[in-house]
């Protein structure tokens, strides 16, 4: 793959970084409002068990979230 996010050809991470338009990132998105230092972001380490959590309800084929956001 790739060393850096912004790297890889279809990310849309070198827009977030950069702050050039895309015209597939959709405008307004709370991310882009949330997160002002997007390599920092990228690079956070992961919650190892955010992550286990996640592959699990991707296995059985549920989503993942909080209750308010997976029961709607």
């Amino acid at each position: 793959m790739v060393d850096k996010p912004e790297d890889y050809k279809w990310s849309r991470a070198w827009a977030h970084i950069c702050k050039t338009s895309d015209p597939i990132l959709a405008e307004g998105c709370y991310l882009t409002e949330m997160v002002k230092k997007w390599r920092g972001y990228l690079n956070e380490n992961e919650d190892p068990n955010m992550a286990a959590a996640l592959i699990q309800s991707t296995k059985t084929g549920r989503s993942y979230g909080e209750v308010v956001f997976t029961d709607t």
